[in-house]
């Protein structure tokens, strides 16, 4: 009870300074920095950080018949990054917009997705869960926006 009292009146301690995190200036740094500096291993059902980028004719995420958001992303990995086309997981969240970290999550392979000659990653099929915010510390990406239904 007093540690809650002082707590209140005189706040919280303040972290070290290695466990603040890092922040950055804008989504595109982050994404950068995730490719070059993090384990972008792509395994199912494990989250990866990603951003959204034009879809056809340079627009913005579409909305579908079920009220989800459908879009083309560039998904984090250790070569600059790969393309996929997702959906958000559910109708309601934030309205998304070209430029967006998110937070993506694969979950099946589907082979007949991939063309000859196209990136094999395209294959993954998976689901935006929200949006990140460009701020990484010690647990991981801070989120900021979810999807619900």
């Amino acid at each position: 009870m007093l540690k809650k009292f002082l707590r209140a009146i005189i706040g919280r301690k303040t972290e070290p300074q290695s466990t603040q995190g890092l922040f950055f200036n804008d989504n595109h740094s982050a994404f950068e920095y995730a490719c070059e500096y993090m384990d972008c291993e792509l395994v199912g059902n494990i989250p990866l950080p990603a951003i959204v980028l034009p879809g056809p004719e340079g627009k913005d995420p579409v909305i579908t018949s079920s009220g989800c958001q459908r879009m083309l992303l560039k998904v984090c990995s250790n070569d600059g990054g790969f393309c996929v086309i997702a959906d958000t997981a559910h109708p309601n969240g934030p309205r998304l917009r070209i430029g967006d970290l998110v937070c993506w999550v694969p979950f099946v392979y589907l082979e007949h997705l991939v063309q000859p000659g196209v990136d094999q990653r395209f294959g993954w099929c998976g689901f935006v869960l929200g949006t990140l915010k460009p701020t990484l510390n010690s647990s991981g990406w801070l989120g900021d926006q979810r999807f619900t239904k």
